[in-house]
């Protein structure tokens, strides 16, 4: 393919990443920061990575690998809303080994008991987790126990309420060798101050990721978060990276990040972003869950694993 084809490829996924003249790209020591606003100059940019990318606008649309229950409640916002259903949004982490020991984050809204005063139980499948920490009045950390091969619906009970997501996490007898693990952080801060989340690449074995598209998003109707802030971390200030960040979408944040001239990605920071945690009621919280999608120096597909972020408010610093 020649290196025009390669680099309208790259311009493709970038057509998907936005649609204003607003994204945001991070430029590094010897370059200029670019706008999109002049569609030339943004393919100039992209022009210069030489990947054997075929096809990837559809990364943009990929089914998000994060377990999220459908049928979030409508509403005007969080602090009018009606008192919500207890429920179960979603966990932080969705695939472990069958001998357990993943630890994952549930992320939940709606109960009216207070996690930290009253530590839920929490099941998968009929196993109870191993171990449970509170992180926030509704969000409790849980280890996975040991369990069969197979995937097992997720169940939290406490105070006489009980939310189960089904289908939730995936018991697998051992992960793919060759892969990439995303990972955000997560945490809780009081209204009015600002959480900080990194995201964090892994290369696992012999992958050698060329390109990363990540697609980071929230629940609005659960916790009306603002655009966050990001600075670019050390992965993706490495010679021969390119790392473009789009937050002007309503539905989360797009990441893009290059390798230029077959040059793969290493493990590290990609970004941290800084997320203004909006001045609302304690115990509302809201999963920030990752669809990623990565690629080779030849556009082969590589496996992708990734850990959702999580973000909540917390009535006094933590």
């Amino acid at each position: 393919m020649s290196r025009l084809l390669r680099a309208m490829s790259v311009v493709a996924v970038l057509a998907a990443c936005e649609d204003a003249p607003t994204t945001e790209v991070l430029g590094f020591p010897g370059q200029d920061v670019v706008s999109t606003e002049d569609a030339s100059t943004a393919e100039g940019l992209v022009s210069s990575v030489d990947l054997g990318l075929t096809d990837l606008s559809a990364l943009d649309t990929a089914a998000p690998d994060v377990a999220v229950a459908p049928d979030a409640p409508k509403a005007d916002t969080p602090d009018t809303a009606a008192p919500a259903k207890a429920r179960l949004v979603g966990i932080t982490v969705t695939t472990g080994p069958i001998a357990g020991g993943t630890v994952t984050r549930l992320v939940t809204v709606g109960f009216g008991t207070d996690f930290t005063a009253t530590i839920p139980t929490v099941t998968f499948g009929s196993d109870q987790a191993a171990k449970l920490v509170a992180l926030s009045p509704g969000i409790v950390e849980a280890t996975t126990p040991p369990h069969a091969g197979g995937t097992v619906s997720v169940t939290l009970a406490v105070g006489g309420e009980t939310a189960t997501l089904v289908d939730a996490f995936t018991y697998v007898a051992e992960p793919a060798k060759d892969r990439v693990v995303v990972s955000l952080g997560g945490g809780v801060q009081p209204g009015g101050a600002q959480l900080s989340i990194p995201i964090k690449l892994d290369v696992k074995g012999a992958a050698k990721p060329a390109a990363l598209f990540l697609h980071v998003k929230h629940d609005p109707l659960l916790l009306p978060l603002g655009a966050p802030t990001p600075v670019a971390g050390d992965l993706a200030k490495a010679a021969n990276k390119e790392l473009i960040i789009n937050t002007k979408k309503p539905d989360g944040v797009r990441v893009l990040v290059l390798g230029k001239n077959r040059d793969v990605l290493g493990s590290g920071t990609l970004a941290t972003f800084f997320y203004p945690v909006p001045p609302t009621k304690p115990g509302l919280a809201s999963l920030l869950s990752v669809v990623a999608t990565a690629v080779d120096p030849f556009g082969t597909p590589i496996p992708v694993e990734v850990e959702s972020g999580f973000l909540g408010v917390a009535a006094t610093p933590k």
